[in-house]
């Protein structure tokens, strides 16, 4: 572990060009004619994930990932190695990831390199490269990055985006694309993103999050045969908390946050599916709103 800790410890300077240069490979749609060079610049955008500046970090970092590998230029070979690179570094919990960073950059690289990983996983739904127990194993991992989400700020002006929580729902939902997972792994990945929708501490969702979250969690449902009497009890169990009434929560700003959050979610689950006459969305939209009329 320490050794990737000190590999992140590097600036982000893909093969080495400054600012100016990485601009200009960004004008130019990040077209690299040698692979073995192409190939170096996407190992080195790990780098840029913890960028303060979100010209390194977004621009170059996810646009540079996104760009050539949906380009199709990069043998699975490559993709593989960094397939590996990105789990090893995924399976290390946000506060180690983040040992070394000041603490106003702290939640930007467990944020951003979720986000890079989301492209990569993308190739597989793509053209599959993963074993069946390769894939169970990022169903693994894909739960442990949501659960382990703790850094719930959304946007600030001076750093652009974290926004941790949409990230890992992104990742999940490319999970949710992919007709290889099954219906168990679907219904424990949908667990653990509705349990994240009441995080502790006094957190308001206002950055699009439960959008987000909703649009995996349909797609996850989607591609499946789960009951939608499965999908019920996971939106009841948002709107009928054990343990504590909404009549409390109304008397605390934390519990302020966990009503406006779960409406919120609840609302953007009914919108996403508005309109689609699809049996199995209408059932989904019809749990969501049954769930959305218990609270206050």
């Amino acid at each position: 572990m320490l050794s990737f800790l000190a590999a992140l410890a590097a600036s982000c300077s893909p093969l080495g060009l400054d600012r100016d240069g990485l601009e200009a490979l960004r004008n130019a749609e990040f077209a690299i004619e040698s692979a073995e060079e192409r190939d170096a610049f996407l190992f080195d955008l790990a780098d840029c994930a913890g960028e303060p500046d979100p010209f390194l970090r977004d621009r170059i970092g996810y646009e540079g990932m996104a760009t050539i590998l949906r380009s199709g230029d990069v043998s699975e070979e490559t993709v593989r190695e960094l397939y590996g690179q990105y789990t090893e570094l995924l399976r290390i919990l946000p506060r180690y990831l983040d040992r070394g960073t000041r603490k106003k950059n702290r939640g930007l690289r467990p944020s951003f390199l979720t986000l890079y990983f989301t492209e990569i996983v993308r190739v597989d739904r793509i053209e599959p490269f993963l074993t069946d127990e390769e894939l169970a194993d990022l169903v693994d991992l894909t739960e442990f990055v949501i659960y382990n989400v703790n850094d719930f700020r959304g946007f600030d002006d001076e750093q652009g985006w974290r926004h941790h929580l949409a990230h890992a729902s992104d990742l999940a939902m490319q999970l949710g694309l992919n007709p290889r997972v099954t219906d168990e792994q679907r219904l424990e990945l949908i667990k653990v993103l509705t349990g994240k929708i009441q995080p502790p501490g006094k957190v308001f969702f206002r950055f699009g999050e439960p959008e987000r979250v909703a649009r995996a969690v349909a797609y996850l449902y989607l591609g499946s045969e789960i009951e939608a009497e499965a999908m019920r009890e996971a939106f009841f169990s948002l709107a009928e908390p054990s343990g504590w009434t909404w009549q409390a929560a109304m008397n605390s700003e934390a519990g302020l946050g966990r009503l406006h959050n779960t409406r919120a979610f609840l609302n953007a689950m009914i919108v996403t599916l508005y309109g689609s006459d699809q049996p199995r969305l209408v059932a989904l939209r019809k749990a969501a709103v049954e769930a959305r009329r218990k609270l206050p």
